[in-house]
């Protein structure tokens, strides 16, 4: 869902129970199902500043989810910047591109920004995978470099350190709930409007 969606004005106008999956600016009274990304965006900095990190890194989506203007990104984005700004953090934040070689160039804008980081934030389970095998081959070993990570997918996090090794905190933000949420909400509103 776009944050600026082009077809909520056509879906608003139906005569028909509708329920985004996802959440525009302006979703004009549609009823909308979505993830809290504001709260994990917050959750993500004030877990890492009670850990006593100065200094954190945001792997974001994809260049091509932010372009898009997608919805979900842009609100994880602004929630992790207010919270980075409130604990007085300083936080660099780039998008990811979905393989090897973005990981690689993610790391290296990053670390040149600040090579003092100790925390990455990844809000891309795609490459979770690809950053804790750079992060290795590059000898950022998160336990003896005292950096640490958020990931928000555990079942990825576990596919990709099944060594264990790495100090990572996943959270979960439970996308087949999501989708439950949304199809009963639509069958409800369907049944309502059989009544």
């Amino acid at each position: 869902m776009e944050a600026e969606e082009p077809r909520i004005p056509v879906l608003a106008s139906l005569r028909r129970p509708v329920v985004l999956p996802g959440a525009p600016d302006n979703p004009q009274r549609l009823t909308c199902v979505d993830l809290d990304f504001v709260a994990a965006g917050a959750f993500t900095v004030n877990h890492l500043a009670d850990l006593g990190h100065r200094r954190i890194a945001l792997l974001g989506p994809s260049p091509a989810v932010y372009e898009r203007g997608t919805s979900y990104a842009g609100r994880f984005l602004r929630d992790f910047n207010e919270a980075e700004t409130a604990h007085g953090l300083r936080a660099v934040s780039h998008p990811c591109a979905p393989s090897y070689a973005g990981v690689g160039a993610y790391l290296d804008r990053t670390l040149s920004t600040d090579p003092s980081i100790t925390a990455i934030v990844a809000h891309n389970e795609a490459v979770l995978g690809a950053l804790l095998s750079e992060v290795r081959h590059r000898g950022l070993d998160i336990p003896r470099a005292r950096r640490s990570g958020v990931a928000r997918d555990p079942a990825a996090l576990a596919t990709a350190d099944q060594t264990g090794q790495y100090r990572v905190t996943t959270f979960s933000l439970s996308p087949g709930l999501c989708r439950r949420v949304t199809l009963t909400s639509l069958l409800k509103r369907f049944d309502t409007v059989r009544r």
